[in-house]
């Protein structure tokens, strides 16, 4: 596995052109000083983000450098940077997936209703006796397919916080289980459904799933250019991207064989 050059240079985040402009003369020796464009991406209580372009130059191809702390620490070392060895797939890959789950998941026939989209668990409200449920913030919320809003939903138990996400909390398939046979007498009005109806459900929701580590992972990629939020897009991203990767296989493997949990 190729392993990142350590470069020991701090920056004072009240310098950080000049700083950035340090850690460009060794990884881009060719760029002209004055020729290089800084822009302050971020600029959050715990970090600041840079990006270094050097003028005419395409933006895939630009630099960026992330200053950490509230005083005067940059690191690029290598324990941190390859926890997202994995991370970014290269543009044409992210492609090729995307269609590689498009020509899978338009096979499995999941309806098409009005999703919300965005089930994390602060956007579902309980009431204090729980004897209903209302969902708040629709934002995200659109005709999808039914499989993606709920898998979706199960991929939110893990949580959001990238220092916290615990995927040991994805529901079991027990709990997939009740919960979808629960769905489905909503869903079909009726008061019995059958053990393949569940089963089909869990295959699709499960499958995908995969599209909303997809989605949410290029969405963080995005956010983490664009965004003022102080939230460590590139982490979650790297989380949602690699749970995809580490999933993609069991779960688009499962099929229609098996009727009970």
């Amino acid at each position: 596995m190729e392993k990142f050059p350590h470069i020991p240079i701090e920056i004072h985040e009240n310098d950080l052109n000049n700083g950035a402009l340090r850690i460009l003369k060794v990884i881009r020796p060719r760029w002209q000083p004055k020729m290089i464009e800084f822009k302050l991406l971020t600029d959050g209580i715990t970090n600041k983000l840079v990006k270094c372009r050097l003028e005419g130059e395409k933006e895939e191809n630009s630099v960026l450098v992330r200053v950490y702390g509230h005083k005067t620490d940059l690191l690029i070392d290598r324990k941190a940077e390859t926890r997202y060895e994995s991370l970014v797939l290269p543009k044409e890959q992210l492609r090729k997936e995307i269609e590689y789950l498009k020509e899978n998941l338009t096979q499995i026939n999941s309806p098409v209703v009005f999703c919300h989209n965005d089930l994390l668990l602060g956007n579902v409200i309980c009431t204090d006796d729980e004897s209903s449920v209302v969902f708040i913030d629709y934002e995200y919320a659109a005709y999808n397919y039914q499989a993606f809003d709920i898998g979706n939903h199960f991929n939110e138990f893990v949580g959001i916080e990238p220092d916290t996400i615990d995927y040991s909390k994805y529901p079991s398939k027990e709990l997939q289980y009740d919960w979808l046979k629960t769905y489905l007498l909503e869903f079909k009005n009726t008061d019995s459904v059958k053990d393949e109806d569940i089963y089909k459900l869990y295959i699709q929701v499960n499958k995908f799933s995969l599209t909303s580590h997809l989605f949410w992972g290029i969405w963080a990629l995005i956010q983490a250019e664009h965004s003022y939020i102080d939230f460590d897009f590139i982490k979650y991203g790297a989380i949602r991207i690699n749970e995809y990767l580490a999933k993609k296989e069991d779960f688009l493997n499962l099929d229609g064989n098996e009727t009970s949990s």
